[in-house]
């Protein structure tokens, strides 16, 4: 079964009305500051998260006492979330839907079969108890008597739903909140690794307004199916979930979207689908041979010597077992860093990482052969996380009041937060599905340049002005060479965003911001030698396409220079700007990101903090 276009559509277009939900539950650490119906933050939230708390008597009305049974009754492995979704579910859905075939409900896939059949590992077998004992408490809560030999497939069949057909729903500000079920009209569109939609949520309840509703676009695929056996959401105030295409849809195209994390490799994306959601994807990325740019680089590890000499590739290593080291390497050190509170021992070690290289006394021993190092190649998914990072920790050391060197960390995450804009930005120009993420990547570049810029710890211009007086407002920006600012406006004001503006506005950002960035590339860099290894953070046509870290050494910069902040500023605005842009194609108008952008460009003198999605 499939969903496919009923009209062709251009880019950025929303194909479904708000979904409400079949069922949704917030996760426990919510549940003392949101409305577990609605999903809307508390002015003052409460100091117990063992209850559900409502805005509104109108939300209330859906509590199930069910719901607060297992909130207070279920213990690990089981999560309350999972649970409390799956009784509402079934609390959702008419007599007839309740008690079908447990192969499906309300026209769902359960999965039950895969999920129970399958015990190859300890994963698997942590899967089937999860289930089973997860039921049973589904059942107590339900008042059903529960005995050796019942047999609650039922009770079986909805968890399994929860477990593989849910989505988190994440808030204006990034923060995965709960989790959601939604009728046939989104969880019978298929995944893809390179997806033409994406979605977005709505949150509405007694109290406040929805956005306005689009007709649906998009129809099941074969149209026969029986539609008197598919449920819809009744949710009327819960997190409602929009579908929007990416990509020109053409009519009668398949409708996809992704299931997982599209900046991971092929093996880890599939791993994770199989595990998840019990199927092995085939789509046109995943089948491609050879394996598309982006996923070849996406896992590229160069082996060089330690004197940085070039390798005799006759040397060959397990690309596995070096990538396992480096992940394990990293994933220690961010580990480190979210227990610790403490960023600087982790900046360090990703950094080293970064410019030598795995640690030597980590390194493996290959008889034979000279000693090797390994690197990772810019783009590698590890390089992508370690850059993420990087730009965060140094921002939380730069806002540490007791900070000795602020300007420094600022200059330092503003680097490496355009540094994964400006890769993912490369990646993007061969696989456009990535233009999700490279909206927020692009946006968060814009504050952390802008942040730097309007830092007070800089020294003034040399006309004693002060900065933000010398920067004047932000029209004042206005580039001869893109004329960015003034189309963002059009663009913002507009419900649709047609190919060519798309195609001209990218074009015109890429080529300008280029020349601005090579001026405050230098400048970011200064003084440190893992980001020296880069030439340029936006045009990585120095790479070349060998693929090879010993080629890149090459390039590192010799000479460091002063830069005005004006430059800073105005590379800060159109990262800023450009962000804003792919918000509104992959989110819409209304969302937090695309209205900050929109507060921005109208409060001339604002100081620019804090903006993302």
């Amino acid at each position: 079964m499939e969903m496919r276009a009923k009209e062709s559509v251009n880019i950025g277009v929303d194909l479904t009305p708000p979904i409400p939900p079949l069922a949704a539950a917030l996760y426990d650490g919510y549940l003392h500051s949101h409305c577990s119906s609605c999903f809307s933050p508390f002015p003052n939230p409460h100091s117990s998260s063992h209850h559900l708390s409502f805005c509104s008597p109108r939300c209330s009305h859906l509590s199930l006492s069910s719901e607060l049974h297992l909130l207070q009754s279920h213990s690990p492995p089981l999560t309350s979330a999972d649970l409390r979704t799956a009784v509402c579910l079934l609390h959702s859905l008419p007599h007839d839907l309740a008690t079908s075939h447990p192969d499906r409900l309300a026209g769902l896939l359960t999965n039950r079969d895969k999920f129970l059949s399958r015990i190859d590992d300890d994963n698997d077998e942590l899967t089937y108890s999860r289930i089973h004992e997860g039921a049973k408490l589904m059942a107590l809560s339900r008042k059903k008597v529960v005995d050796g030999g019942s047999l609650l497939l039922l009770e079986e069949a909805a968890l399994c739903i929860v477990l593989s057909n849910a989505v988190e729903v994440e808030d204006d500000n990034g923060r995965n909140l709960g989790i959601a079920i939604y009728d046939w009209r989104f969880c019978w569109i298929n995944h893809s690794c390179s997806p033409n939609a994406c979605y977005r949520f709505s949150f509405s309840s007694s109290l406040h307004n929805e956005e306005p509703s689009s007709p649906l676009l998009i129809a099941l695929c074969p149209a026969d199916i029986e539609t008197w056996k598919l449920a819809q959401g009744i949710h009327a105030y819960g997190p409602k979930i929009i579908v929007r295409s990416i990509s020109r849809i053409t009519k009668g195209e398949e409708i996809t979207i992704t299931y997982t994390d599209l900046l991971q490799p092929k093996l880890m994306r599939q791993s994770e689908l199989l595990s998840k959601y019990q199927f092995a994807c085939c789509c046109t990325r995943c089948s491609s041979s050879p394996p598309a740019y982006v996923d070849h680089v996406l896992q590229e590890i160069s082996a060089i010597t330690l004197d940085m000499k070039s390798l005799d590739f006759s040397h060959k290593f397990n690309n596995d077992d070096v990538a396992k080291l480096l992940a394990n390497y990293i994933d220690e050190a961010i580990t480190e860093y979210l227990s610790d509170g403490d960023p600087e021992s982790c900046c360090d070690k990703l950094e080293n990482m970064i410019a030598q290289g795995l640690p030597s006394d980590l390194l493996p021993t290959l008889e034979g052969t000279p000693q090797l190092t390994f690197r990772l190649h810019p783009f590698h998914h590890l390089s992508l996380n370690a850059y993420t990072t990087l730009s965060s920790a140094y921002k939380i050391r730069a806002s540490d009041f007791k900070a000795t060197y602020t300007k420094e960390h600022y200059r330092a995450s503003a680097a490496y937060s355009l540094l994964l804009a400006g890769a993912t930005n490369f990646l993007f120009c061969s696989e456009s599905s990535l233009i999700v993420s490279l909206a927020n990547f692009w946006a968060s570049a814009g504050e952390s340049l802008l942040t730097l810029a309007r830092s007070s710890e800089w020294i003034p211009p040399a006309n004693g002005e002060s900065l933000t007086s010398s920067l004047g407002s932000l029209k004042a920006q206005n580039c001869c060479s893109c004329s960015l600012i003034r189309r963002c406006e059009s663009i913002f004001s507009s419900s649709q965003t047609e190919n060519a503006d798309f195609e001209t506005i990218s074009r015109e950002f890429h080529n300008c911001v280029m020349k601005i960035s090579r001026k405050v590339w230098i400048f970011l860099t200064q003084g440190r030698d893992d980001l020296k290894l880069f030439k340029d953070p936006i045009d990585f046509s120095w790479l070349g396409k060998s693929c090879n870290l010993q080629d890149v050494l090459v390039h590192q910069v010799l000479c460091e220079t002063e830069v005005e902040m004006t430059n800073v500023f105005q590379l800060g605005v159109h990262c800023l700007l450009y962000g804003g842009f792919l918000a509104t194609i992959c989110y819409g108008q209304n969302s937090n990101l695309s209205r900050s952008i929109q507060n921005v460009m109208h409060t001339q003198e604002r100081c620019i903090f804090g903006l993302g999605h």
